[in-house]
Formats: C-alpha cells, structure tokens, sequence
C-alpha cells in the first residue's frame, strides 16, 4: 500500500527468510511486484539489531508484531528499544506500535498491560496518540501535531495527499478514533500512575 505514493525508500525488517519464501507463491500479483519494488529493501535481520546498528533515519517506524507475550517479542516494547528506535527517527518522526485491546471495556488486566506500555512510550515520547480497538494502536512523535486523534484534521491530511484507497476513505478515521472512546482509554491510561514502565 504504501508503494502505491511517492515515498523514497521502505526498509522491511523480517527475522525469519522462510517466511516470505513460503508465502511468495501464495501472494497476489502486486504483493509480489511491490517485493520487488526498486525503493523496497528486505532485511533478514533481528529487528533490534537492525534498529540498534542502523545509521538510516526514518519518518517512520512501523512495529508490527504479535503482543509481548515472550521475552523474545517484549524486546521490541521496552524503554531501552523505544529510545534506540527514536534515534532512528527523523526529528518529526513517528512510531506506531499495538497491543491487543478490547473496544469498550479495559479491565484490571487489560489496562495495566496497556498503561505499562503507554507510560513506558511517554517516557521517550512527548505526544502520545491513542486508538481504541480490539487492537489497541500507539502512535508516538515528539514534534506537536505530528500525530492525532482527531479524525476531522486526519481526513484533510488523507485528502491533502491525493491518497486512493479502495480499503480506506476519510471516513473511516472516525471509526478509527471515535472521540468517546478515544477520550475514555486515554483517562484510564493516564489515570494509571503506578504501574511498571517496562524494562
């Protein structure tokens, strides 16, 4: 998706070479033409190592991974990863990062696992951006209006950029962040003081 606008590179940071072995013949035709894409480059590499011994900057950084349900996986969600991942952000940068969430109920579990991972975000991260969901999305930047919850200015942007989506209309940034709920899981998670920041 991202291929389709006038970006300059894409850097996709993928661990295991099996897995994208296996799943090219399975992948549609513009899937396998954007794998091929001259601003794509494949990295077979940890994902903390390539952030840790990286010297390219980036708008922005994308974490997409299972919940920190391991070790392995909680690297990529503490304090020290967040703060080597900002060294590879250009100064308005962004990074995006989720967990496993729940639409409208954020009980004792659910939100100390959450605030953990919020409040360990602004200790590196001036603004923090929150989207409610079954996925729970983090968006953090440290310049004021790098990222927001309001689907009014996100539409503009999205409308600003000529973006075509057959997937995605401004519209949909108010499903996105709808602003009762939006404004409820930001009280709680900063309501939540005590818990952990994640090391």
């Amino acid at each position: 998706e991202m291929l389709k606008y006038p970006i300059r590179m894409l850097h996709y940071v993928e661990v295991d070479p099996l897995l994208i072995e296996a799943g090219i013949p399975y992948l549609p035709v513009q899937d396998r033409n954007a794998l091929a894409d001259k601003r794509m480059a494949l990295f077979f590499k940890d994902g903390r190592y390539f952030i840790q011994q990286g010297t390219q900057h980036y708008d922005m950084i994308i974490l997409n991974l299972p919940d920190p349900s391991t070790a392995m996986l909680n690297r990529f969600y503490t304090l020290d990863f967040f703060k080597e991942a900002k060294k590879r952000l250009a100064p308005d940068g962004v990074l995006v990062t989720g967990i496993t969430g729940s639409d409208t109920y954020l009980g004792r579990e659910v939100g100390i696992y959450a605030s953990s991972l919020y409040h360990t975000l602004k200790k590196v991260f001036a603004h923090i951006v929150v989207a409610p969901g079954t996925r729970t999305y983090f968006f953090a930047a440290d310049v004021p209006g790098a990222v927001s919850s309001d689907p009014d200015i996100l539409a503009r942007r999205f409308e600003s950029r000529g973006i075509q989506s057959g997937y995605f209309t401004p519209y949909h940034f108010t499903m996105l962040f709808p602003r009762e709920r939006s404004a409820f899981l930001v009280r709680e998670l900063e309501r939540q003081t005590a818990v952990q920041i994640n090391t």
